[in-house]
């Protein structure tokens, strides 16, 4: 897998520079991404140059218990098509499903992982992070992760999507809600993690990554 390893799971977390925590467990922000490849509805504080990364959090069904959520969740996961709008053809694993709080990976193409999280709160809040991750370091030590091709967009949306109409609150990203983000990916031309490397031909296969 490329990548480094993620800070994943509900912590209290450094707010900012001088120390300030989270009030309570929070999932991980997308700190000091400068790329954008990752939201979090943990805010940023750290950023140095300003791209939105910030999520408002989901909320479940009135009535729903977050375990019932979860399991709902769960359920709606496991149903996600790998390769749908040209992202994750590498396909995806569920690693952690604990009775609130889901931890998966998902694959482009080309291997490039993406970290995948959802925790469901007793107020009935939900906690999402979706990252791309950095890529591994060249020989002299550099790491040059390109933006993400909108794939954090595309396949939030698509759960997004399928739980509005569950009765979820889960807004859409769109070029309205998150302006620099889209138009970074656009920069940069869509290149390089997601439509690119899709194979042409059904014989082609898809690469299995696990």
């Amino acid at each position: 897998n490329f990548g480094l390893k993620p800070n994943i799971g509900l912590q209290v977390r450094k707010l900012d520079r001088k120390g300030k925590k989270s009030d309570g467990p929070v999932l991980r922000s997308c700190q000091e991404q400068v790329i954008p490849r990752c939201f979090s509805t943990t805010e940023d504080f750290f950023r140095e140059k300003k791209i939105q990364t910030k999520l408002e959090p989901w909320k479940i069904p009135a009535g729903m218990s977050p375990e019932e959520a979860t399991k709902q969740l769960t359920e709606l996961i496991e149903s996600y098509p790998p390769g749908h709008d040209g992202v994750d053809a590498g396909g995806f694993r569920l690693l952690q499903t604990l009775p609130t709080y889901l931890y998966g990976q998902f694959a482009s193409f080309i291997g490039l992982i993406s970290d995948v999280e959802f925790a469901v709160m007793e107020n009935g809040d939900v906690q999402v992070r979706s990252a791309l991750r950095s890529m591994a370091p060249d020989a002299f030590g550099n790491v040059q992760t390109p933006p993400d091709s909108l794939l954090n967009a595309k396949r939030l949306n698509w759960f997004s999507e399928r739980l509005r109409k569950m009765g979820w609150a889960a807004p859409e990203i769109t070029e309205q809600t998150h302006p620099e983000y889209f138009a970074e990916n656009m920069k940069a031309g869509l290149k390089t993690v997601g439509l690119e490397f899709m194979p042409e031909r059904e014989e082609d296969g898809k690469p299995e990554y696990w």
